[in-house]
């Protein structure tokens, strides 16, 4: 990669709806040997990271970087829940989580279009794991052009009964105690929202993945078909919760490529 070619982050503090304070890492589209048309501003993909109680690292990301340099921006947000901001920050997402989260990922995508920085008719979600979560309850307010999950939650229920052990109190801080919070969980589980998405949907997933089973992605995969939704399943042999060979990373990142190019042409 050419030095000109990388993408700079800008550090945002972005005022949330309920008059919060958002964080997020913005990266602007950047590549020395093109220029974007004049009065086009660019896609944007917003990348709620995994955790959830965790936070976007501060490094070189390639995957980042691959989509800055052919005309994407990103912004990884750092919703209400993650580390590194606090204290008070971190334990606002407890008994949030699938609201919060998704409520802040809409105000960073309305804050830079706002501001005139991307185009918000051509704005993508996508995250994994519990990014993957936010991302399929953040395409059920139908803010989004469209959206990825790779192997993310779709439903609560059977994910607290899969994680591991030391986790699964961890559910009941950001959601509810269970049982009592059983229709809490089933009510925040993309799988039971389905019927309020609408637009394309890119489903990755392992097939070994032990942690969010593929069967998670496959009831979200038929519950969109059952409704016509257009939806992209990309199953993984020997994969589990999270991509490891050289192989599938290729595939996956150039399936991705191909689906926003997809999704972006039909909006315009």
């Amino acid at each position: 990669m050419h030095a000109d070619d990388i993408s700079v982050p800008e550090f945002l503090r972005i005022p949330a709806a309920d008059g919060g304070t958002v964080h997020a890492t913005y990266y602007p589209p950047t590549n020395h040997t093109v220029t974007g048309p004049a009065q086009q501003r660019p896609p944007l993909i917003l990348q709620p990271h995994p955790g959830p109680t965790s936070h976007t690292p501060l490094r070189l990301d390639l995957h980042t970087q691959f989509f800055t340099s052919r005309g994407f921006a990103v912004a990884a947000v750092d919703y209400r829940g993650s580390t590194g901001y606090g204290r008070a920050y971190r334990t606002r997402l407890d008994g949030q989580w699938g609201v919060l989260d998704v409520q802040d990922c809409v105000d960073v995508a309305a804050f830079l279009a706002e501001r005139g920085t991307i185009d918000a008719d051509r704005t993508i979600i996508s995250g994994a794991s519990a990014g993957g979560f936010t991302a399929l309850q953040a395409l059920a307010t139908d803010r989004f052009a469209g959206g990825a999950s790779w192997y993310g939650i779709a439903d609560l229920t059977t994910f607290r009964a899969h994680v591991p052990r030391f986790q699964r109190h961890h559910t009941d801080h950001l959601i509810g105690p269970w049982p009592d919070a059983a229709p809490l969980y089933r009510e925040r589980s993309p799988v039971h929202n389905a019927d309020r998405i609408t637009r394309p949907v890119l489903v990755v997933y392992g097939l070994d993945d032990d942690i969010v089973p593929p069967e998670q992605a496959e009831a979200i995969v038929q519950a969109l078909r059952r409704r016509g939704v257009p939806v992209t399943p990309l199953a993984f042999p020997s994969e589990g919760h999270g991509l490891r060979r050289p192989d599938s990373i290729h595939r996956t990142v150039e399936a991705e490529l191909t689906f926003y190019r997809t999704l972006l042409a039909g909006s315009q």
